[in-house]
């Protein structure tokens, strides 16, 4: 993962919507990212942070959690239940454009506290620097307190496999611990997740040399499976 030019990401201390609908997620082999709530019992994150292959596996998800719990007090959490998605877990950091999945959650804690509605992306949005990223990567206050990065443009766009798509960025500062986290618009004040962390990945390109670029996972894909768990869970 890459951080370009001094690290543009800020601690936030924020109860308020959007941002307390941003939080981390840990599973039970110890890895640890972010995700967001797209509806009142679903959580979305990357699909290498489910322990697809854990028999006894859990996953738990804290809105806005502030050193140690949610900003918004003890018991503002809820474990998983369900999981649909895709298993990236082993492209280790390589980034899938279907590196997503949805996540019923035991508590539906996006009822008092709100959720993320879902657009896809267009290529005309290339180069638009409009876009907040959001979650608690480890480099940033040890991963205990949320951190926040605007206006982030995306310079690629490239579909994948399952009607999933990598958008690229050079401006998104993004390290262990982001996986799963969120990037969003806002359309007419209305805050609109578009897809979620993936990876990085260093691409050659002709007379250009290396470019490195970090990667979000979103596309069409990512909107149905939304829709499809709005529906049925």
């Amino acid at each position: 993962a890459y951080v370009f030019g001094p690290d543009d990401r800020q601690v936030y201390q924020d109860g308020s919507y959007p941002w307390r609908c941003v939080g981390k997620v840990i599973n039970n082999e110890g890895k640890v990212g972010s995700g967001a709530l797209v509806w009142p019992n679903v959580m979305v994150t990357a699909g290498h942070m489910v322990p697809w292959n854990s028999s006894s596996w859990w996953m738990q998800f804290v809105p806005d959690y502030f050193d140690g719990q949610s900003l918004l007090g003890a018991g503002v959490q809820s474990n998983v239940s369900d999981v649909q998605g895709y298993n990236t877990s082993y492209f280790s950091g390589s980034p899938a454009g279907y590196d997503w999945a949805v996540c019923k959650l035991y508590n539906p804690v996006g009822g008092p506290l709100g959720y993320f509605g879902f657009n896809g992306y267009s290529s005309d949005w290339e180069n638009w620097n409009v876009w907040d990223v959001a979650g608690y990567p480890v480099a940033v206050a040890n991963g205990q307190r949320p951190s926040w990065q605007g206006g982030i443009s995306i310079l690629d766009d490239d579909g994948d496999s399952n009607d999933g798509q990598e958008l690229e960025s050079e401006t998104a500062d993004i390290t262990g611990g982001n996986s799963g986290g969120p990037i969003w618009g806002w359309w007419n004040g209305d805050p609109r997740v578009i897809g979620v962390v993936s990876g990085f990945e260093s691409e050659y390109r002709f007379l250009q040399g290396h470019q490195d670029n970090n990667i979000f996972a979103s596309g069409s894909g990512l909107g149905n499976l939304i829709a499809w768990a709005r529906s049925n869970w």
